[in-house]
């Protein structure tokens, strides 16, 4: 029994014996004493909660947002650079340049490839029709060992769409940069180098 089962009886003397489970919470969320045992939360509560994480999803997503900016235009300057290097490249041959796959991973995240939890991973994993399957059947503590009861499935599908974002823009990020670099001149042939030969004797 807990402290909602504990309130609705040791203190219906409090509420004149009315019973709790027919208050509303905004109201027993005013009681001074029910409200904080009940764990009521009233409705102004609970706006300020909702907006507080609404505030906090929009700050995350335009950090995002700016960080992929800032990428895109790390990207750019990478790409800036093609002309002198296909110079290199001609004057001195190809393997004096940078290769557009070299040029590719320089255009990598410095802060590695997005990062997904067990449970998001878990959840990727899964079919299409598999996680369809969990969405309809969430309430039935014995699928899966309970290891989808009680979780956020939303939440957790707006992480799925968010990391194949970040991933299509990684992916996209970089090609383009490869790009720039294809087609690279094969520059002058190399002049052989003889070996040397013996010392003399004298």
């Amino acid at each position: 029994m807990n402290f909602k089962d504990l309130a609705g009886l040791g203190l219906a003397p409090l509420t004149g014996g009315l019973s709790l489970g027919l208050v509303s919470e905004d109201t027993r969320a005013g009681l001074p004493v029910i409200g904080p045992l009940t764990g009521a939360k009233s409705d102004e509560q609970k706006r300020l909660e909702q907006t507080q994480q609404r505030l906090a999803a929009e700050q995350k997503q335009r950090m995002e947002q700016q960080r992929q900016v800032q990428m895109q235009n790390m990207a750019n300057r990478m790409m800036a650079f093609a002309p002198m290097n296909n110079h290199v490249a001609s004057r001195l041959g190809p393997q004096a340049a940078f290769s557009p796959e070299q040029m590719s991973q320089f255009a990598a995240d410095p802060a590695g490839p997005p990062q997904v939890s067990p449970q998001l991973q878990a959840w990727m994993n899964m079919s299409d029709n598999d996680r369809n399957y969990v969405r309809g059947h969430q309430a039935d503590k014995s699928l899966m060992g309970g290891r989808w009861s009680g979780v956020d499935l939303r939440a957790l599908d707006q992480q799925h769409v968010d990391f194949l974002g970040k991933q299509r823009a990684e992916q996209a990020r970089r090609a383009q940069v490869a790009g720039a670099f294809q087609g690279m001149p094969q520059g002058p042939e190399q002049i052989p180098i003889s070996a040397p030969a013996p010392a003399r004797r004298f």
